[in-house]
């Protein structure tokens, strides 16, 4: 469709923008934060013997409040924190000279060595 925005790189839990005052949550709400948990920090990859080079399609950096992916990245507008290890992203992102807003879920296993996002199969591997 021309005009579109770019397929988002995985996991989009939805294409739709929310409005800001519908995505920040109040100061004294626990589940709405402005920024991305501390335990999801890091560099993933899909494959570990890729981390570093920068050259893989699955490489996923996270931080406080940026998500950049192969060929985008997200500045991180809300956070709702789902449980301990999920977390619902909504962020504006860039890249390949587009712009649009998406939300991502950002989902640990249980040792916090492995991520997925969304409902993808692809599994994401902590970097050392």
């Amino acid at each position: 469709e021309a005009g579109s925005a770019p397929a988002p790189d995985d996991g989009s839990v939805g294409g739709d923008s929310v409005d800001a005052s519908e995505r920040s949550g109040s100061a004294g709400d626990p589940d709405n934060v402005a920024t991305i948990p501390e335990r999801f920090h890091g560099e993933w990859n899909g494959d570990l013997a890729a981390c570093g080079t920068g050259s893989s399609e699955t490489r996923l950096r996270i931080g406080a409040d940026e998500i950049r992916f192969y060929e985008s990245v997200g500045v991180v507008r809300n956070v709702e924190v789902e449980s301990d290890p999920v977390v619902v992203v909504d962020a504006e992102y860039t890249g390949e000279g587009e712009t649009w807003s998406d939300r991502r879920r950002l989902m640990l296993a249980g040792d916090g060595e492995s991520l997925t996002v969304g409902g993808t199969d692809l599994v994401r591997h902590r970097c050392p």
